[in-house]
């Protein structure tokens, strides 16, 4: 079978970052942004004139010391939106470069999808998305077609058998996270990572030492609960 490009940023070590999302999703982000940053701007300076006139009839120190204070909140508040706002426009800049069949190819295999992020790499296009209430990763090569689709659970849903085996072998370390992957089998084409192509449908789970939280493993679970050693994870220094 063919072999994706290498992967080191396995879904289950990767950290969240601002993953690009369909157009009419961030323009809905840019809208609801401009109506705070509208109506912050309104308190602003609703908030200056009040103050003015009730600067003619309060002397007080202690209230003219109250309104300065809301006054830098007000103004951190617009400040922090403008900032929000930026960075919607620059994510929506980049999203203008992925395959729109690719889009339409996910919104026909997983119509229900909420929630959805999409993430170009170099070997293939990634989606996470919320399907069912459980976190899903989904891989598209740059044909459009389907790779596999993984789905994250928790390290109690795997096989019993496997849970002794990595209680009993592996007591230095903790689990962090666990993924099921459904490799798609009329695709060719397979998502590799750590070197290792993968084109079978197992749990991955994500261990780090006690000691050390530097080093992390990833283990490969079998449905029948069979365990073995995947990879090291590599962090980039």
């Amino acid at each position: 079978m063919k072999q994706m490009t290498n992967s080191q940023s396995f879904a289950l070590t990767k950290k969240d970052n601002d993953n690009l999302q369909p157009n009419h999703v961030k323009s809905s982000r840019i809208k609801n942004i401009l109506t705070k940053i509208f109506l912050t701007g309104i308190m602003f300076f609703g908030f200056i004139s009040f103050s003015l006139a009730q600067n003619t009839t309060y002397k007080n120190a202690s209230y003219k010391k109250d309104l300065l204070k809301e006054k830098r909140e007000i103004s951190e508040k617009l400040r922090t939106e403008k900032k929000e706002l930026n960075n919607v426009k620059s994510i929506l800049n980049k999203i203008s470069d992925m395959p729109t069949l690719t889009v339409e190819k996910f919104k026909t295999d997983f119509p229900k999808a909420q929630n959805v992020n999409w993430l170009k790499t170099d070997g293939y296009i990634e989606v996470n998305y919320k399907l069912n209430n459980s976190q899903m990763v989904t891989f598209y090569d740059f044909n459009n077609n389907l790779i596999g689709t993984g789905k994250y659970v928790t390290y109690q849903s795997l096989p019993a058998r496997s849970l002794k085996k990595i209680a009993k072998d592996y007591k230095g370390y903790k689990p962090e996270k666990v993924m099921y992957f459904d490799d798609n089998d009329q695709n060719a084409n397979n998502m590799n990572f750590f070197g290792s192509d993968i084109d079978v449908d197992d749990y991955y789970a994500l261990l780090r030492d006690k000691k050390n939280a530097q080093k992390e493993i990833v283990l490969q679970i079998t449905p029948t609960g069979q365990v073995s050693y995947f990879s090291d994870v590599r962090h980039d220094s």
